[in-house]
């Protein structure tokens, strides 16, 4: 049986969007460090499949770089108090 490689990339991408989904949850249950790591390895996989400048890989980057940001102000809060 043979596999074609659009089949595959089909699939890893609807992978990638069940994981940035459950990034998205993660941070909606306030696990924000989960969302991050989540986050972080939907944008690596997809930099790899689709490239940098692909509307999915710069979506993915947009919220990677959001989830840093909100993290790093609750850190910044919990140093405060």
């Amino acid at each position: 049986m043979r596999v074609s490689s659009s089949s595959v990339s089909t699939h890893l991408l609807t992978d990638d969007r069940v994981l940035d989904n459950l990034a998205g949850l993660y941070e909606k249950q306030e696990k924000h460090q989960q969302a991050e790591s989540l986050a972080q390895h939907v944008l690596l996989l997809q930099e790899q499949m689709l490239g940098t400048d692909h509307p999915m890989t710069q979506k993915a980057q947009k919220r990677y770089t959001a989830l840093v940001e909100r993290n790093d102000e609750l850190k910044k809060q919990e140093e405060d108090t």
